[in-house]
């Protein structure tokens, strides 16, 4: 981005709209001059300290939300580096253990899915995929058997369309 579209963009985002309303002003006599002039002067000087305000809070959150989570995640690596070196860890519930102890147990748990071990998952879920895609073959194999026999002549037109239907 160059410097003139950045100087574009800060113009654009540090346009301000003012309005007054002329029937709002209630000046009973006396200098109505210098009434409008205040009114105008009070009325400018709130709205450009209310888009200041706005574009301080903008960058503020910007910058704390990028040092916040810098922050964490160095904290995070810290704390996966220490739990690797020291091979220990110790969950939420249960006394330290090796890493290795805690990944197999995990493995060996029966609390996920409803009480199945992750090895039992797995398992119903290669046989689930294994009998879809079977199914998937054997409708594909019908279909293009009928399209065959139809082109062929074997096969009449309208029970070959209630067939594949």
């Amino acid at each position: 981005m160059s410097d003139t579209d950045t100087n574009n963009e800060e113009k654009e985002a540090m346009s301000i709209d003012l309005s007054i309303r002329m029937d709002d002003i209630w000046v009973d006599e006396g200098d109505v001059e210098g009434a409008l002039k205040s009114r105008i002067i009070r009325e400018a000087e709130k709205a450009i300290w209310d888009k200041i305000k706005e574009n301080v809070e903008k960058t503020v959150n910007a910058k704390v939300i990028a040092l916040v989570e810098s922050k964490m995640d160095a904290q995070i690596y810290e704390e996966i580096t220490s739990i690797i070196k020291e091979d220990k860890i110790k969950p939420r519930y249960g006394k330290e253990q090796s890493l290795r102890e805690f990944v197999e147990g995990r493995f060996n748990e029966s609390n996920t899915r409803g009480g199945k071990t992750v090895e039992k998952v797995v398992s119903d879920l290669a046989k689930n995929f294994g009998s879809e895609m079977k199914d998937r073959y054997d409708m594909l194999f019908a279909s293009q058997l009928i399209v065959k026999l139809r082109d062929q002549g074997i096969l009449k037109e309208e029970f070959a369309k209630s067939i594949l239907d």
